[in-house]
């Protein structure tokens, strides 16, 4: 059975601390991706230093998010958000590793090149194993 990713891209609105849903992202099942971003599926003989562990999901998630994510239920699993510093992060540590293919780095980019004109961008992920 495979492991997938719900990714969606968060923007501030204002000097608030509300955020509204700024896009749903379809990221490529891609293993090292998810060992890098939440420490899923990092079971490489030599294992990848994710970012972080799983955060959960913050108390100001956008409706649309809470809405996607109450639907997978108790399949969905380590849920944990990123800022753009921390995009960055995972591309610079990406590209630095052998380990990592392209076109996990390609993902980052992409990512990274999205949330980088909005006002305090996170990216929402959970997955379903």
């Amino acid at each position: 059975m495979g492991c997938d990713i719900h990714a969606f891209v968060e923007e501030k609105i204002g000097t608030s601390d509300k955020y509204y849903c700024y896009m749903q992202l379809f990221l490529e099942r891609d293993y090292t991706l998810f060992a890098l971003l939440a420490d899923v599926r990092n079971y490489s003989q030599k294992p990848l230093i994710p970012i972080s562990s799983p955060k959960g999901l913050p108390d100001n998630l956008s409706w649309v998010v809470n809405k996607a994510h109450g639907e997978w239920g108790e399949d969905a699993h380590s849920e944990t958000y990123l800022d753009y510093e921390e995009i960055g992060k995972v591309y610079m540590r990406a590209c630095l590793d052998d380990n990592v293919n392209k076109q996990t780095e390609k993902q980052l980019l992409i990512l990274q090149h999205t949330m980088s004109r909005m006002n305090k961008p996170r990216l929402i992920l959970w997955f379903d194993c």
